[in-house]
This record gives C-alpha cells, sequence and structure tokens, in this order.
C-alpha cells in the first residue's frame, strides 16, 4: 500500500490531500473525513504520514481509504 503525507486538510469541508512519499504518483490523493473517522483518526494534521489504499469513489476518482497512521507531527 502506498504511503504519503498529508499535504492539506480543510477542516470545515473535511477534506485533504496525501502527497505519496515516493513521488511514484504524480497526482495527490483526496482523503475525507470519513476514511479517518473508519480509522479512529479523529484530528488529522499536516505533515502526518499515513498508509492508505488507492481505492474508486461512487463518481469514480481517486481516494484513500484504509488509513493507517505511521507517523504523527511531534513525535519522535
Amino acid at each position: 500500500m502506498p504511503i504519503g503525507k498529508l499535504k492539506t486538510w480543510n477542516d470545515e469541508r473535511g477534506f485533504g490531500f496525501l502527497r505519496a512519499e515516493d513521488g511514484s504518483s504524480g497526482e495527490d490523493t483526496f482523503v475525507h473525513i470519513s476514511a479517518f473517522r473508519a480509522a479512529d483518526i479523529y484530528d488529522p494534521q499536516l505533515g502526518d504520514v499515513f498508509e492508505f489504499a488507492a481505492q474508486r469513489s461512487r463518481d469514480d476518482r481517486t481516494q484513500a481509504g484504509e488509513l493507517v497512521r505511521l507517523h504523527r507531527v511531534g513525535e519522535q
């Protein structure tokens, strides 16, 4: 599964984008608040690193799912 860093996050609208750490994808991956909630993550922060599965949404766009936080900003 890809590993990416939370590049942008809009708390009011409940979505953001993950950027692949290895740069393999030319595009950032959309991530919705529901994917964080499903993984029991309630406080995503810019710079947090996640393992995720690239999935297809209902409108056939790529989005992140099955999130696992690997590194939290501010932790060693």
